[in-house]
């Protein structure tokens, strides 16, 4: 049973990959690519969590096992989870995916500074406002 698990663990991991790859490969905008690799890379390390926790496992004495294995997977959780919740806060990337695509309609430059302003704050600002 461990090993199905590991087996489906890896198959969602290249699942994932191609996804990403593709939804990266159809955007235009260089800051939605660049959200599109930093969310890989923390799934790629969410996904890597549990073939690491089994090698681990088979290299540690029995005893100390299940301790160890379950703090440093614990441990590699929280740090995983902590960067994906900052990478996906909310209202960080509409701002930046508003103020892309207001840049390339006028023709200028899509790399855009995040200001912190959400996306209905940068339509007003700029006059755009329905």
């Amino acid at each position: 049973p461990g090993t199905v698990i590991v087996l489906v663990n890896m198959f969602c991991l290249c699942w994932m990959g191609k996804c990403i790859f593709e939804t990266s490969a159809d955007e235009k905008l260089i800051v939605l690519k660049l959200f599109y690799m930093k969310i890989f890379v923390g799934y790629t390390c969410w996904y890597l969590m549990i073939p690491l926790a089994v090698i681990y496992a088979h290299v540690m004495p029995p005893w100390v096992r299940y301790r160890f294995v379950i703090l440093i997977e614990l441990m590699a959780r929280l740090g995983i989870l902590v960067y994906l919740s900052l990478e996906l806060w909310p209202g960080k990337l509409p701002s930046r995916v508003a103020g892309a695509e207001l840049t390339a309609l006028r023709g200028g430059n899509v790399e855009v500074a995040d200001n912190g302003a959400g996306i209905w704050d940068h339509l007003v600002t700029n006059g755009i406002e329905d």
